[in-house]
């Protein structure tokens, strides 16, 4: 059995990842890196943004799953 992995750098990966076929990739913000808009300094290496669209507790832990396997650590902003 082989396995093959690609790194999940769009949107339309991630909403795969993560199960949500719900949510029209156009109404979800990747920012590659995150930086403060009124000073221009760095917040993360990745912020997603699902505007109005909420995750379940079990898609959050999807997420974060898929991104730490990549290195990433999440932090929650509101």
């Amino acid at each position: 059995m082989k396995y093959q992995f690609n790194k999940i750098s769009t949107v339309e990966d991630i909403l795969k990842a993560i199960g949500r076929t719900d949510i029209p990739s156009t109404d979800v913000v990747l920012r590659q890196p995150a930086v403060d808009e009124e000073t221009g300094g760095y917040l993360a290496e990745l912020e997603i943004d699902f505007g109005t669209h909420t995750l379940s507790p079990t898609d959050e832990k999807k997420l974060e799953s898929c991104l730490a396997s990549q290195g990433l650590m999440s932090s929650r902003q509101g």
